[in-house]
């Protein structure tokens, strides 16, 4: 599976267990609600920034893609597990 197509199918698993409408995500990540639908559907390969918005205004964790890439990492490297830890103000 592509990742355009495991990425479809997260947003739309996430947005209606969000109970989100097409509609309120695209609100809320500032594009129409046909460019949405589009990525939604893999007719459309969103820009990596709206990709961000998706994830982040759905809370997705990244990882879930992981396998998608094959990434390779260096022998003998201990990948650290980084979080933002945001400041209060």
């Amino acid at each position: 599976m592509s990742y355009l197509t495991h990425f479809s199918r997260v947003i739309h698993k996430a947005r209606t267990e969000a109970g989100y409408t097409q509609q309120e995500v695209a609100d809320g990540v500032s594009i129409s609600l046909r460019w949405y639908q589009c990525i939604e559907e893999k007719a459309r390969k969103p820009s990596a920034e709206v990709m961000m918005k998706i994830l982040v205004f759905l809370k997705i964790d990244i990882s879930v893609f992981e396998e998608d890439f094959k990434l390779v990492y260096p022998a003998n490297k201990k990948i650290p597990e980084w979080k933002h830890k945001q400041s209060k103000t």
